[in-house]
């Protein structure tokens, strides 16, 4: 998948990633399993910072099992994953 961010009448970079994301509000910081790798499941999160996501913090350790949901809070202080 592909996230592709317009801001300010600008496109900013695309960011890859697979099996869903949670996004903020105010749609400046996404949760993801980074790039085409299906086999990785673990959860990075990334900073939307001059028209480009930026990969901030790894949120989760070594994940080993597939993703079923990312939910996150309504305040985005806790980020909740359930896994198969």
């Amino acid at each position: 998948m592909t996230l592709e961010t317009h801001k300010g009448g600008k496109m900013g970079r695309r960011l890859r990633f697979h099996s869903g994301f949670a996004l903020s509000r105010d749609q400046t910081r996404v949760w993801v399993c980074d790039g085409d790798d299906e086999t990785n499941h673990t959860v990075a999160m990334y900073a939307f910072v001059d028209h480009r996501w930026i990969r901030r913090k790894r949120s989760y350790g070594d994940n080993k099992c597939p993703l079923l949901m990312l939910e996150l809070s309504q305040v985005c202080t806790v980020l909740y994953v359930q896994c198969k």
